[in-house]
């Protein structure tokens, strides 16, 4: 038994439950394949890695991808309702399934979701879907700083209007980015924020944002309201991976996590230098 080609060959979408709200798919299904299969149907997958066009579904899965949606959405745990996977001994194991409420057992769902394949190996996924939104449009906010930038994810994060998307940027990836081509203004910090609704809501909820956006160190605010002008604006996060590599073509992803209120003292913790000197090892 060769689980490893198991896992490669399974790149089907087995069943699109539009009436259920949720999609049976195999690990290896493209993120992107996934949205693109549910648009028809008026419904997406919440989680959406900036590598969305070419990261499989097992492996957002196995390290519990996010995304700028995740502000709203969550991450994949909470958008997956079951599995099906394959432990150590070669047992295949079941758990959760197509319902929303599940409260009898273990959740062993959400235990195997970011393992990263130290528990099992997943075989398939019950997948939660959401509406598609019928209307959204984003700003791109340009800070002094990096501290005036956290202050304003902590007004956003505190008004009603909770943001459908949500992504910082520092100096020091603003520069690479200009560096490599990418149209985006010198600034201290950027914010990519989106809103999304309908066509009675999304108006409210964009002016919202900006209000919260506007404070403090804000250069200056773009915003997108139709589809490719969004596009625009969010190239310049989807480019960042890319760019780095430029740099260190080795790098490895990883992830931080820190208060919203230490977003500042994590950015002088770095070593802006090395970006200067394109020392692979920042």
């Amino acid at each position: 038994y060769n689980p490893n080609a198991v896992a490669g060959a399974s790149q089907d979408v087995h069943r699109n439950r539009a009436g259920d709200r949720c999609a049976v798919v195999e690990p290896g299904v493209l993120n992107g394949d996934l949205q693109q299969a549910l648009q028809p149907h008026g419904l997406f997958w919440p989680p959406d890695p900036s590598s969305f066009e070419r990261c499989t579904i097992g492996g957002n899965l196995a390290c519990n991808a996010g995304g700028p949606r995740a502000v709203k959405y969550g991450a994949t745990r909470d958008n997956v309702l079951g599995l099906v996977a394959v432990t150590g001994t070669g047992e295949l194991i079941r758990c959760g399934g197509p319902w929303t409420k599940d409260a009898t057992g273990y959740d062993l769902t959400h235990l195997l979701v970011g393992s990263e394949g130290t528990l099992a190996l997943i075989v398939e996924a019950t997948l939660k879907l959401a509406p598609r939104p019928r209307a959204q449009a984003g700003l791109r906010a340009f800070y002094r700083d990096a501290a005036s930038a956290a202050a304003a994810v902590a007004r956003l994060m505190t008004q009603p209007q909770v943001p459908a998307m949500l992504e910082f940027m520092d100096a020091s990836a603003i520069a690479l980015l200009r560096r490599n081509g990418t149209d985006v203004p010198d600034a201290g910090a950027m914010l990519l924020v989106e809103a999304d609704g309908d066509d009675d809501t999304l108006l409210p909820a964009l002016q919202a944002l900006h209000e919260a956006a506007e404070g403090d160190g804000l250069v200056s605010i773009d915003v997108a309201t139709d589809g490719s002008a969004r596009d625009r604006l969010w190239a310049a996060r989807r480019a960042l991976s890319p760019a780095l590599r430029t740099i260190a073509p080795g790098k490895i992803n990883e992830d931080v996590v820190v208060p919203v209120s230490r977003i500042p003292d994590l950015g002088e913790g770095r070593r802006p230098d090395r970006w200067a000197a394109d020392d692979p090892r920042s």
